[in-house]
């Protein structure tokens, strides 16, 4: 058996399996931006907001660069290998998960095509190896991309205030 495991991912949606889940249902391009558009919309800076795959024809856009979604997991297994987690019942699991999310933003003024506002955050959660009874969570970039708004939409309104 193994001692343990690690995983290192730059593109988490990809894998079929992570240390402490299956596949993800995770599509960062598409999932961020709707993501996005809905907490501008809850935010009422804006008459109205929609996601596009096209050019907007919307009087700003604010356009979104994903620089990181970086995923990083270690677990101990007993030397088990698969058998590990059945020992879970008497011993605990060494278990630690990162993830990292950072995403760039800029507010355009389509009209003029000048930029109004940009700025980059970067969030991150992470488990320190340790050792639990019960593994932590391991797919938390919704809740990062819930701390990076708050602090990215005092900043938007201000940008639009500035057209």
């Amino acid at each position: 058996g193994m001692p343990g495991g690690w995983q290192n991912y730059e593109r988490p949606e990809g894998p079929g399996m992570h240390m402490g889940s299956g596949k993800w249902l995770f599509r960062p391009g598409e999932d961020i931006a709707k993501a996005v558009a809905q907490e501008l919309g809850n935010s009422r800076i804006f008459k109205e907001v929609f996601f596009t795959y096209r050019r907007s024809e919307g009087e700003l856009a604010l356009l979104g660069k994903i620089v990181s979604t970086h995923y990083s997991a270690f677990m101990c297994t007993y030397f088990l290998s698969v058998y590990g987690p059945c020992l879970w019942l008497i011993l605990p699991a060494e278990f630690g998960v990162e993830n990292d999310l950072e995403i760039q933003f800029a507010l355009v003024d389509n009209g003029t095509g000048k930029c109004l506002w940009q700025n980059t955050y970067r969030e991150e959660y992470s488990v320190p190896v340790a050792w639990v009874y019960s593994l932590a969570s391991d797919f938390e970039y919704p809740a990062l991309l819930k701390r990076i708004m708050m602090k990215a939409i005092p900043e938007i309104e201000q940008g639009v205030r500035q057209k």
